[in-house]
């Protein structure tokens, strides 16, 4: 039974933590594309000719999956350019199910392409995006239902390149400009919780940035492909599966998955979440970092997926000692805690932010 336990928490760890690692990650699509219409037509090339430009722009094997994802990418990438007024610029990033690229008219284009996957990911995520109107949930303006892409506006930055830039200086951060920040990250989440949705997969990754008026920044909540919609009267949803990164999933819903149990998704899931990125805006750094040094100097020896796993279900978290405001190590205490019923709602989370500085 522990090897089986293992085997599923090394499966569980490399498919929520390893998106950036996908076989085809480090390929310059955009190039290889201009490459390829610059020799003819890409309708009439087979699908090896593709490959092979491919394989002459990029190191090591590519796996059968792989081709397949590379070709559909490709042929779709030619769809847009000679059916559509966008023009693919260059890529801005790429995970385990969706490649986006950024157009020469400033436009974002994020296109799916796990084919095993793709129909489902993109309609739900599609159905969530066409439906709500709020400030700090992204809008899209445009939609190709059997190409499977949509676009939207292109931000700044990620709140994650916000973090980074702060901690490296090339940002001024003061800190009502990250409350602000905080707080509307805390509004959309409240108005999804309005409207019956569990994201799933909050991260500063899935916060874009965009200039406001104010000489500060609007933050927009994107990637609702895991996203759930409760029915009225329910307060949370029986799940099978996972969704979202590692260190951002609470620790009970880890444990039902890993033993074969259905768990409970609900609202809680998202304020878990949203803990982990305060403690990464504040801290200015990765929680995964404090989980990786304290399994370097402790447990090297013990696989880092089960030392990880029965850390968190023991209370190890990493210290708080933020001593300029005590408040935000409380506010993070009562968003990652394991029992999802203690944790504060979204209203008394924005509540706390607005005070914070006042």
């Amino acid at each position: 039974m522990k090897k089986f336990l293992l085997l599923r928490g090394i499966v569980f760890f490399l498919l929520l933590t390893i998106s950036n690692a996908f076989g085809i990650e480090e390929i310059d699509f955009v190039r290889c594309y201009r490459n390829l219409i610059s020799q003819g037509n890409i309708e009439t090339y087979s699908n090896k000719v593709i490959i092979n430009e491919i394989s002459n722009n990029c190191d090591g094997h590519i796996s059968r999956s792989d081709k397949r994802a590379i070709i559909d990418i490709i042929r779709r990438m030619d769809f847009i350019e000679k059916n559509t007024n966008y023009r693919i610029e260059s890529k801005i990033r790429q995970g385990l199910e969706k490649v986006i690229f950024k157009t020469m008219s400033y436009e974002v284009i994020v296109l799916f392409f796990n084919i095993k996957h793709r129909d489902d990911r993109f309609r739900n995520e599609a159905s969530f995006l066409t439906d709500l109107d709020h400030d700090n949930i992204i809008k899209i303006r445009d939609i190709n239902y059997e190409q499977f892409y949509f676009v939207q506006d292109l931000a700044v930055m990620d709140f994650l390149d916000f973090i980074d830039k702060t901690r490296c200086g090339y940002i001024y951060s003061h800190e009502d400009l990250l409350i602000g920040i905080l707080k509307d990250i805390v509004s959309g989440l409240s108005y999804l919780r309005q409207n019956r949705i569990i994201h799933r997969d909050i991260k500063p990754e899935n916060i874009l940035l965009f200039n406001n008026l104010d000489g500060g920044y609007t933050a927009k909540i994107i990637d609702f492909s895991f996203a759930v919609q409760l029915t009225e009267g329910e307060d949370e949803r029986c799940l099978r599966t996972l969704s979202g990164s590692l260190f951002y999933v609470p620790p009970i819903a880890i444990n039902e998955y890993l033993n074969n149990r259905w768990y409970s998704c609900s609202y809680s899931d998202d304020i878990y979440a949203f803990a982990i990125v305060l403690y990464t805006a504040f801290y200015k750094k990765s929680i995964g970092a404090f989980y990786v040094e304290q399994h370097q100097e402790l447990y090297s020896g013990w696989d880092f997926n089960c030392f990880y796993i029965e850390n968190l279900n023991i209370g190890l978290r990493p210290p708080l000692n933020f001593d300029h405001l005590p408040v935000v190590n409380e506010l993070i205490e009562r968003c990652w805690q394991r029992d999802g019923s203690a944790r504060p709602s979204f209203e008394e989370i924005y509540e706390i932010l607005s005070v914070m500085f006042n």
